[in-house]
């Protein structure tokens, strides 16, 4: 029966989307030699909820690069993501704008720190 319930509620607080102003931190995002990385915080909603993996998604038309989290409970700590710009074939980073999508699809412009 513990189990069951154990189950049941690592269910209810499973994988879910990040928003940026649930987070502790404003994230901090730098690019240098065109990589992108992204220091974040893990909610302050629920802070059985960790951020495990950041997601890239593009459009090239408006050259804009949107950003999205998953959190879960019982994943690894990690706070720091490296993602390759050129593996989203962004070559040229300061040509574009930065955003973080909500679950909801709202959208937040980013600070991007860009180093050479």
């Amino acid at each position: 029966m513990k189990l069951l319930l154990l189950t049941l509620g690592s269910c209810a607080i499973g994988r879910q989307g990040v928003y940026f102003d649930e987070m502790a931190a404003r994230p901090a995002f730098k690019i240098e030699n065109n990589i992108l990385t992204i220091k974040t915080s893990n909610s302050r909603r629920n802070s059985a909820l960790l951020i495990y993996k950041v997601n890239v998604s593009v459009d090239k038309n408006k050259k804009e690069v949107y950003l999205s989290a998953d959190q879960a409970a019982g994943k690894s700590y990690k706070d720091i993501f490296i993602i390759k710009l050129a593996g989203y074939k962004i070559f040229e980073p300061s040509a574009y704008s930065f955003y973080w999508r909500d679950p909801d699809n709202k959208s937040t412009k980013l600070d991007v720190i860009l180093e050479n």
